[in-house]
């Protein structure tokens, strides 16, 4: 063999023992679980942003300030939420909304 074939087929060896350890790392021994308790919820602040594509009224933004609520459980927070994901024209502020909240 040559020498490139022979450094290929090195590369080659190399890759199926790395991927054999790794799929020997991956492979579940044991079951796993993930489970959450409590949702944290920050409430920022809206202030004075600087968004050049603004073309109508103040541009906003939120503060990196906020208000931590009382943590809910997960369960809790799943019960109250609403069963519809709100689409993105529901976060939209009009030019006279963002005045006003300003």
């Amino acid at each position: 063999l040559s020498h490139k074939e022979n450094m290929c087929n090195n590369n080659i060896e190399l890759y199926q023992r790395k991927s054999n350890t790794l799929e020997k790392m991956l492979t579940p021994r044991e079951k796993r679980t993930v489970s959450f308790s409590d949702v944290h919820i920050h409430e920022h602040y809206f202030i004075l942003g600087d968004n050049p594509s603004c073309s109508r009224g103040p541009p906003s933004t939120i503060s990196w300030e906020y208000t931590s609520l009382t943590p809910v459980s997960v369960i809790d927070f799943e019960s109250r939420k609403p069963p519809q994901a709100r689409s993105k024209h529901d976060f939209k502020l009009s030019p006279r909304e963002r005045l006003s909240i300003l």
